[in-house]
């Protein structure tokens, strides 16, 4: 069964992310997700998390002209996890520099994987999530909207 676009999406930002190498991150902790959360039992932190966004797909039309084209607008949050312990400064700037990262890497619209993939839209969210400071962990989240181009029918 072949892959479906949005799950290749969330798949080839995963690499993404993982091939920049980011200091103090190892590969292996940047997941894809049902949702951006931790679970302390299986989870090695620092993370990053690769999950659909809570918005739907936005769905209209390209093109009406043969073959009918579909503009399919596809959600990715990348969200950064960090148990901080309720320290409130001690990697900061690193926090900060991976967001950074993240977001010029994926902030065009090529995507390694996905040819379908014609335009990216970034969202920034807040760059500390104050309201899961009191979960002791550090949350720090993009939002990138995929443009794909999808035919009426697959072939």
């Amino acid at each position: 069964m072949a892959t479906g676009v949005h799950n290749a999406i969330l798949t080839a930002v995963r690499n993404e992310v993982a091939a920049l190498a980011l200091a103090g991150l190892a590969a292996a902790n940047v997941k894809v997700r049902k949702l951006p959360t931790v679970r302390e039992e299986i989870d090695t932190l620092p993370c990053v998390l690769v999950a659909p966004a809570e918005e739907p797909e936005r769905v209209e039309p390209l093109s009406f002209d043969p073959p009918a084209l579909w503009r399919v607008v596809y959600a990715v949050d990348v969200v950064i996890v960090a148990a901080d312990n309720a320290d409130f400064s001690t990697n900061l700037d690193t926090y900060l520099r991976w967001r950074e990262q993240v977001r010029r890497a994926l902030a065009t619209p090529r995507l390694a994987g996905v040819p379908q993939v014609f335009d990216v839209d970034v969202e920034t969210l807040a760059p500390l999530d104050r309201g899961r400071l009191p979960e002791l962990y550090a949350f720090s989240g993009l939002s990138f909207r995929f443009h794909v181009a999808e035919p009426e029918v697959d072939a």
